[in-house]
């Protein structure tokens, strides 16, 4: 069974005798990121920096290509209307 991991599904789990459940990665990977100690890790933080950088420059990229791909073709349909 695959579980977020909170303390009612452990319980219920323990009450149906499911003893094999793994955490869901995704939920503990959220949890470590935005709850844990991991901010404590300088080399991890600048890691986390460098990647909060590179994801803000791809998607300001991809913002201005959506930009110039409306400009064009609005700029079609005006000048066939």
């Amino acid at each position: 069974m695959l579980t977020h991991g909170a303390a009612n599904i452990k319980k219920s789990s323990e009450l149906l005798n499911i003893t094999r459940y793994q955490h869901c990665t995704a939920h503990a990977l959220h949890l470590l990121l935005s709850v844990g100690s991991i901010h404590q890790i300088d080399e991890i933080v600048q890691v986390l920096q460098r990647c909060r950088e590179i994801v803000t420059t791809l998607h300001f990229i991809r913002t201005l290509e959506m930009h110039r791909l409306w400009k064009t073709v609005h700029s079609a349909a005006v000048n066939s209307a």
